[in-house]
């Protein structure tokens, strides 16, 4: 599994420091569920990663150094989720795309999406507000729950909710 999380300048302050909370508990679970978590954090391009493993304390301290920069295209980390994806002898492969505003790169990120959707990758969302959520929806695979809409005060419950599911679809 591949966490990818939207570091860009828009989610400077609490958005961001909601995003890292979130993102521990979601990784804690994941792990606690079974998976190998990797990790992407991006703007317009990647700023850190972790590949895929089941040390959540190395995955904790790349999020825990992010900061908030640049703009919003999420093709880098989605070209960079598939390679980690692909890599990993995980049979149950999921890709979770946080983002908080509009990507300046839709149509080249549905198609990124696209490609990994036909590699078996699940393709989970989950979006800080409505036109987030409305840019993520086409991005998320269709056997799966609608993007996810946040706020600043729910995103970490969001986020951890998220995992928990994936948790219980793990062990059925």
């Amino acid at each position: 599994m591949v966490l990818c999380i939207d570091v860009s300048f828009s989610m400077s302050g609490d958005p961001l420091e909601q995003a890292q909370r979130g993102g521990r508990g979601f990784i804690e679970d994941a792990v606690a569920g079974g998976y190998s978590i990797g990790l992407v954090l991006w703007d317009h391009e990647i700023l850190d990663a972790v590949h895929p493993t089941r040390d959540a304390a190395r995955v904790h301290r790349a999020l825990d150094a992010a900061t908030a920069r640049g703009g919003t295209q999420l093709v880098p980390a989605l070209t960079l989720a598939e390679r980690m994806l692909m890599d990993s002898d995980a049979t149950d492969k999921v890709c979770v795309i946080f983002s908080d505003g509009s990507l300046t790169d839709q149509d080249d990120a549905e198609a990124a999406a696209s490609r990994l959707r036909s590699q078996r990758v699940r393709i989970l969302t989950i979006g800080l507000g409505p036109v987030a959520s409305r840019g993520l929806d086409p991005l998320a695979s269709p056997s799966q729950p609608a993007t996810t809409t946040s706020t600043a005060k729910t995103l970490a419950h969001d986020m951890r909710q998220m995992a928990a599911g994936l948790k219980r679809k793990n062990r059925s």
